[in-house]
């Protein structure tokens, strides 16, 4: 397992010029599916290119160390929420789940989050996006 401190790095910094969720997925489906080596600073350059960085951006996500030193801090700090596994969710900064998860397990969470704030039942969408 490689360690994706740096991916961290450019997820964060894609957050900042609204391409995080592209660039995340990117990350995964490389790592994941086509088996890129993530440790290596050009691999994550090519990964994020291809999910509409530019690669001066990206170069300097890498360089500079306070980034660096941010994902550090943020990876202690979920440590001491009780962090030791992914995928972990946090819902409304008092529930969690950690692991993979039935669907059963979202299901009750969130309705003791709601039932416990006091939120009304809300109409769901289907998964084809109809409300």
């Amino acid at each position: 397992m490689p360690n994706t401190r740096k991916a961290h790095v450019i997820i964060a910094g894609a957050k900042e010029v609204d391409r995080r969720a592209p660039v995340t997925e990117a990350l995964f489906n490389s790592y994941f599916s086509l088996g890129v080596d993530l440790s290596k600073d050009e691999n994550l350059i090519t990964v994020g290119m291809s999910a509409g960085l530019e690669r001066n951006l990206i170069e300097g996500w890498l360089t500079d160390e306070s980034r660096m030193d941010g994902i550090v801090r943020s990876e202690k700090e979920f440590v001491k929420l009780g962090v030791h596994a992914v995928p972990f969710f946090i819902i409304n900064d008092r529930y969690t789940l950690s692991g993979a998860q039935a669907t059963e397990a979202f299901i009750n969470v969130l309705q003791d989050v709601a039932s416990k704030s006091g939120a009304e039942a809300a109409p769901a969408c289907s998964t084809d996006g109809y409300c």
